[in-house]
C-alpha cells in the first residue's frame, strides 16, 4: 500500500514538474518572440569600403476580410452536417 502512494505521489510531482517546465519555456519563447518584434535583427556597422546594407523591409501582415472566408464557411456548414 505504501509502495502505491508512493508511487502516485511520484507521478504527480513529475506531472507538475513537467507542467512549470514547459510553461516556463512556453513564456520564454514568447518574450523571446516579442524582443525580436520590438528589435528586429541587430545589423553590424558597415566598414568604410563596403557599402551600406539596405535594411530589410518588414513582412507585411494580412489584412483580414470582415468575417469568414468562403472556405471557412464550407468547412463550419460541412462539420455541421456531420454532427
Amino acid at each position: 500500500m505504501a509502495w502505491q502512494i508512493l508511487a502516485i505521489w511520484t507521478v504527480v510531482m513529475v506531472t507538475i514538474g513537467w507542467f512549470v517546465h514547459s510553461e516556463r519555456q512556453l513564456l520564454g519563447n514568447a518574450s523571446m518572440a516579442q524582443a525580436r518584434l520590438l528589435y528586429g535583427r541587430r545589423r553590424r556597422q558597415p566598414e568604410a569600403d563596403e557599402a551600406a546594407p539596405t535594411p530589410e523591409e518588414p513582412a507585411a501582415v494580412p489584412r483580414r476580410s470582415e468575417g469568414p472566408s468562403r472556405a471557412e464557411r464550407e468547412f463550419v456548414k460541412a462539420l455541421s452536417q456531420t454532427a
